[in-house]
């Protein structure tokens, strides 16, 4: 019987994990051996996770990963337009017609991650490029984003 109410408890917490990590998923923005920038879709938490994962394997570890930068980036907009027309009479008693109309502009948003790995080379300026500033500390890093949907 405990064996029994143990596969039961087992189960239902597969299922719980699945259920949270199933409603969610990464978008890879930019990728490079210096870091990243991921987009989260779905679920924050569960995506967190997934994005944790692709940023551990890009960069060759869990620990050799440095988050950035989190938050909202707008990718975009969303407009909708209405429009609303009223019969009627004139005050001479013709005909006459009466439109009004509305419309909204909202930004579409997505959550977005930007890190950096650890220890990562910069990347070689093309050739006949200026040469680049020297860095503010030894230890300076290339940021990227992780998107988020949600």
């Amino acid at each position: 019987m405990r064996t029994f109410h143990s596969l039961v408890i087992g189960s239902c917490v597969v299922a719980a994990a699945t259920l949270v990590l199933g409603c969610s998923g990464i978008r890879v923005v930019k990728a490079s051996k210096a870091g990243g920038e991921i987009a989260l879709i779905g679920d924050r938490e569960g995506a967190m996770e997934k994005a944790r994962l692709e940023m551990a394997n890009t960069c060759g570890g869990p620990q050799n990963y440095d988050i950035m930068e989190e938050g909202e980036t707008v990718i975009g907009t969303h407009s909708t337009a209405s429009s609303q027309t009223e019969a009627g009479h004139s005050w001479t008693g013709a005909p006459a017609t009466r439109t009004s109309g509305s419309s909204d502009t909202v930004e579409k948003t997505e959550w977005r991650v930007k890190y950096s790995c650890k220890g990562a080379a910069q990347p070689a300026p093309p050739a006949g490029a200026p040469a680049p500033a020297p860095a503010p500390t030894p230890q300076a890093r290339v940021i990227h984003e992780v998107v988020v949907y949600y």
